[in-house]
């Protein structure tokens, strides 16, 4: 004889198991709480699940609810754009101030006039880039999908 147990809780299906013989009464078995004899229904469970109704003493099918994607503001997703560029770009200023330090004290510069060229243009592009930053391009606002200027090479 099979049993149908659920979580206690929840009361969702939680699997099928043989019950044991009682071993006080014969061709008895034993029903352990959070379990039934009744089998539950065909359902496709790639789209549904079981619980056990207490009430009636039937199982009920439910759907799987999809979890829904909770929508950033756009105020906060530019924010979160804007932060990222900030912090871009105040990773240039290592670059740039020992560049000029080393110009200054008579030090030769670790790097050439072109590449120094390039960091500068590529601080210009953070600095611009929320300028030409369009929200109505990102309406599911996934960050991952923002594309910022690229960094020269050291």
């Amino acid at each position: 004889m099979y049993i149908y147990s659920y979580d206690p809780t929840t009361k969702v299906y939680s699997g099928k198991l043989e019950a044991d013989p009682d071993p006080l009464v014969p061709n008895n078995f034993l029903i352990p709480a959070y379990a039934t004899v009744i089998a539950p229904p065909e359902y496709d469970l790639t789209t549904h699940f079981l619980v056990f109704n207490n009430v009636e003493n039937k199982w009920d099918i439910l759907p799987i609810e999809t979890p829904t994607q909770e929508v950033i503001p756009d105020d906060v997703f530019i924010k979160s754009v804007r932060d990222t560029r900030n912090y871009l770009l105040s990773q240039c200023d290592y670059i740039v101030t020992r560049q000029q330090s080393q110009i200054l004290l008579g030090v030769a510069p670790a790097l050439t006039a072109t590449q120094f060229n390039e960091w500068l243009v590529y601080m210009q592009q953070l600095r611009d880039f929320m300028n030409t930053f369009n929200i109505v391009n990102y309406s599911d606002k996934d960050f991952s999908k923002v594309i910022f200027p690229t960094p020269p090479t050291l």
